[in-house]
């Protein structure tokens, strides 16, 4: 399993036996990795790298999270092309060879680059707000890369945050390369008229790859090689992230005649030399734990024989990149699963689904976002038509069905009117319009003394029996007399008779409201109370 060791039992136990005060007295910082912003990358995509000797080749079909590996191929350059000129002409066939079979209509192009002329640095930082840190990492840039700052290009990114206390930090991971290095890397496709979206480096790219491998932890530790014609790379990487990297001047140009094996030995003891250098300054520092095990990748990692003397030599454990493991690559791409360990900066930059340093020129950058821009103006105009059309076109289809129906519904009614049903429900309308104007004229209205007995009907309680209602018009003070008596056994009649007063006095027909004359008597066991009513009566 590739990865940190796991700590022993014995040092387990003396974590735990260790005193809560002790460890409550220096509490550890909170670190928190940063994870770097995911992207959804669409339609073709090509990626190159130049070698001295050789070119890499990748092509993938992306749709969003989805991507389809085309083409992985190592071109080598021979070395017959010594004019400057012929080996120029046959950088720029190949890539325009390339983009013919693989490009499709527009697609994006990346390069990656690597060697002496690039730089990566990682350093601890104060949290500030984005656009003060912008300013502070323009001016460390000045103090970490080894290149003049107006003769290179840089880009950087956030890998981790710690807190301790009251204390905030960041850690920066900046990638550098100098512009002439950027520039003869561009030339080719310049030439050819070719757009380059994106410049990685190459061993930053690479790292993307670890988090697809089995058994991958981002806690652990990673050791890659690439043994090249006139260097050696050696890259750390603290899960996927590239820590530091160490060219050494060892190539594979020192082996001339392999067959000699005193050559051979003297390879593989130099070789293993500069590793171990490597190894001790990575660890004195970055205080991290190494794996034994190495990871090479290139053009050596098929040479068995070599990987097994390097171990041999080393002591440590060396393993090809086994990158048909890689979880988008296991059961697919059998064509060119050759090519997969050869050619690693290519395959990362294809299948990439981060966003990454880039060291494209800042000019180039900013035409990128003003066509990115363009792009999505053109697609939000684009769809923005396209709904409008649509709308149009539903409107006018429910406009057109609206009229159909309208003219469909207008037929019906000329088919209604001029059918003997219609004529008979007309003469129908008119008889009953006859009859209702006549029931109008011939209906009685209601006599002002016939009002007033029914509101005396609604008013008078079932205790009080009225026996002759009185009417004299010539008396507009009191006109109204109501004779009646009152009969109940368990009320007193006069509190009916008072409450029925209070009734008359809030009906609207009444006014002025008095009880004129009473008298109670017992008739068998029940007391019956005579009484006479004076009102004025409203019209």
């Amino acid at each position: 399993m590739l990865g940190l060791k796991s700590p022993t039992k014995e040092q387990q136990s003396r974590v735990r036996d260790e005193p809560d005060r002790q460890r409550k007295a220096t509490p550890s910082p909170n670190r928190s990795l940063i994870s770097s912003k995911r992207v959804h990358l669409f339609g073709r995509h090509l990626s190159f790298n130049l070698e001295d000797n050789a070119m890499q080749l990748a092509a993938a079909s992306r749709l969003g999270p989805w991507t389809k590996l085309m083409d992985v191929r190592k071109v080598y350059i021979s070395s017959s092309l010594s004019p400057a000129k012929e080996r120029q002409s046959f950088i720029v066939d190949t890539i325009n060879d390339y983009v013919k079979e693989f490009g499709g209509g527009q697609p994006t192009i990346s390069l990656t680059v690597q060697g002496p002329e690039t730089a990566s640095r990682v350093f601890l930082m104060p949290w500030l707000a984005r656009k003060e840190l912008d300013s502070a990492i323009q001016f460390e840039a000045k103090r970490q890369i080894p290149f003049p700052i107006d003769e290179s290009e840089f880009d950087y990114r956030l890998i981790e945050k710690t807190v301790d206390g009251d204390h905030k930090q960041i850690k920066v991971s900046m990638l550098a390369a100098t512009r002439r290095l950027i520039s003869d890397t561009l030339l080719p496709f310049d030439q050819l008229g070719l757009k380059v979206a994106h410049v990685f480096h190459s061993q930053d790219i690479i790292g993307q790859l670890l988090p697809t491998l089995p058994g991958f932890h981002q806690d652990n530790t990673y050791t890659m090689i690439n043994i090249q014609q006139r260097s050696t790379v050696i890259s750390y990487y603290w899960g996927a992230q590239l820590v530091f990297f160490h060219i050494s001047p060892v190539g594979s140009s020192l082996l001339g005649n392999h067959a000699v094996p005193t050559t051979f030995d003297y390879f593989t003891e130099s070789l293993a030399s500069e590793i171990q250098n490597s190894l001790d300054y990575y660890t004195g520092q970055f205080p991290t734990q190494l794996t034994n095990e190495i990871l090479v990748y290139g053009d050596f990692s098929y040479a068995d024989e070599l990987i097994e003397l390097l171990g041999d030599r080393s002591g440590f454990s060396f393993q090809r990149f086994p990158a048909e493991d890689l979880s988008f690559i296991k059961g697919k791409n059998r064509d060119f699963e050759g090519s997969l360990s050869v050619c690693l900066p290519v395959l990362a930059s294809v299948v990439r689904n981060t966003r990454l340093p880039d060291l494209l020129p800042r000019e180039r950058r900013l035409s990128r976002s003003l066509r990115r821009l363009d792009k999505i103006s053109f697609f939000s105009l684009a769809t923005l038509l396209v709904f409008l059309c649509g709308g149009w076109f539903v409107q006018a289809y429910q406009l057109h069905h609206a009229r159909d129906r309208s003219a469909q519904l207008t037929r019906q009614l000329e088919s209604v009117r001029s059918s003997p049903e219609f004529h008979v429900y007309n003469m129908l309308k008119q008889q009953i319009a006859v009859n209702q104007s006549y029931l109008e004229r011939i209906k009685e209205t209601p006599s002002y003394l016939g009002l007033n007995l029914k509101e005396l009907s609604r008013l008078t309680p079932v205790q009080i029996r009225l026996y002759y209602l009185e009417y004299d018009a010539s008396q507009p003070e009191r006109n109204f007399s109501i004779f009646g008596i009152v009969s109940n056994s368990k009320i007193p009649p006069e509190i009916i008779l008072a409450e029925y007063v209070e009734t008359l006095r809030s009906s609207p027909f009444y006014d002025d409201v008095v009880v004129t004359r009473h008298a109670k008597q017992q008739v068998g066991k029940v007391l019956e109370l005579d009484f006479q009513i004076s009102a004025r009566g409203i019209i």
